[in-house]
């Protein structure tokens, strides 16, 4: 039954394309959360900044990210804002996972990160 379930999951159509877009390498909101010990990083996923102090990820990865912190890694997120500019990277200081998170469904799968102020961006 289950082997049956993700078969037919995987044989879903595909969304359709984006119309009127346009392709674009910059997307300078969106960072990559990654865990430091000295020279040594472990990424982990990505998240949306949605206020200068603040960004959006999933739950399991916030969850992901404070087993590490809670083993003395550092959390950090880093943002690319273009080509012509350095990464700007700054430091999570918190990770607040959604209340109602269920991890067997993945329903509520957000958490927030509050960070050092993110500017130029």
């Amino acid at each position: 039954m289950v082997l049956a379930l993700l078969y037919s999951a995987s044989q879903a159509a595909a969304p359709p394309p984006i119309i009127g877009g346009e392709l674009t390498n910059e997307w300078p909101a969106v960072g990559m959360i990654i865990a430091r010990q000295g020279s040594s990083d472990v990424v982990l996923c990505s998240s949306v900044l949605i206020e200068a102090d603040a960004a959006l990820t999933a739950a399991h990865c916030g969850e992901a990210l404070q087993e590490l912190v809670d083993v003395g890694l550092t959390g950090v997120v880093i943002f690319s804002p273009g080509a012509e500019e350095s990464d700007v990277e700054v430091e999570v200081l918190e990770i607040v996972i959604h209340p109602d998170w269920v991890r067997r469904t993945f329903k509520n799968d957000l958490a927030l990160l509050a960070l050092t102020p993110v500017s130029g961006i």
